[in-house]
């Protein structure tokens, strides 16, 4: 019973953070995700002036 909870919890709290901690949330490109969960579009680094191309 004890490993069927363990298994739960793991499943619905660590695998979703997974991605979250992936992300850089640097906003390189337009499709990159901000640390908010916008979109970038516009404000990402290679679509300004002087940014990362």
């Amino acid at each position: 019973m004890k490993k069927l909870l363990f298994a739960f919890l793991f499943i619905f709290t660590i695998i979703p953070t997974i991605p979250t901690i992936q992300s850089s949330a640097q906003c390189d490109n337009p499709w990159d995700t901000a640390s908010d969960g916008s979109r970038c579009g516009g404000r990402a680094s290679s679509q300004r002036p002087g940014g990362r191309r």
